[in-house]
C-alpha cells in the first residue's frame, strides 16, 4: 500500500483542509500522481504488461481520478460486513484512518456530510467513522456503476475462493 499515491491523490483536500485554500491545480495534481505510479512501476522485465497496485481503502474516495488517468484499468473494491468493518475499524491500532478522515477530509466526505447537513467537527467518533466508511462503499460502488471497470467483492468471497475471484475477474 504505498502512501505515496494516497498522499498524491489527497493533496489537493490537504490544501484545502489545513491550509484553508483551493488553489490547488488539479492538472498538476493528476501529473504527481501518473509520475508516481510510473516510478512505481518500474520493472526489469521490459516484457512486462500488467500492473498490480493494492490501495489503502481510503483511496476509493479518488476512484474517478485514477479512471480518469487510467480509463481501461481494472480495480476491485473489497468489502466487508458493515458492523464487522465499524468494528475493526473503531481499534485502537486502526481509529487512526477514522481520525484523520475528520481532520482532513476528502472531497467526496466532506460533500456527503455538507448534503446531509452534518459538521464533521459535532459528530462522534464513531460517527464520523461510519460516515467515512459509507462514502468510500458510495464512491466504488458509483465508479463500478459509470466506468464498469471494478469489481465488487465481498471479503467474505476473497477468502472461500482463495483469492480466485479476483483473479479470474481481473
Amino acid at each position: 500500500e504505498p502512501s505515496a499515491i494516497r498522499d498524491a491523490l489527497s493533496a489537493c483536500d490537504v490544501i484545502r483542509n489545513r491550509y484553508k485554500s483551493d488553489d490547488c491545480s488539479f492538472a498538476k495534481q493528476q501529473k504527481l500522481v501518473l509520475d508516481i505510479i510510473t516510478l512505481l512501476s518500474r520493472a526489469t522485465d521490459k516484457n512486462t504488461q500488467h500492473l498490480f497496485l493494492k490501495l489503502h481503502s481510503s483511496s476509493a474516495a479518488y476512484l474517478p481520478t485514477l479512471h480518469a488517468l487510467y480509463p481501461s484499468a481494472k480495480w476491485t473494491f473489497s468489502y466487508r460486513n458493515a458492523e464487522e468493518t465499524l468494528s475493526k475499524s473503531m481499534q485502537r491500532k486502526r481509529n487512526v484512518t477514522c481520525t484523520k478522515a475528520k481532520r482532513n477530509p476528502s472531497m467526496a466526505l466532506s460533500e456527503k456530510s455538507a448534503e446531509n447537513n452534518l459538521d464533521l467537527e459535532h459528530l462522534s467518533h464513531h460517527e464520523v467513522c461510519a460516515l467515512h466508511l459509507s462514502t468510500l462503499l458510495e464512491a466504488a460502488t458509483r465508479e463500478h456503476d459509470i466506468s464498469g471497470t471494478g469489481l465488487l467483492v465481498s471479503y467474505d468471497d476473497i477468502i472461500s475462493s482463495s483469492g480466485n475471484i479476483i483473479v479470474e475477474e481481473v
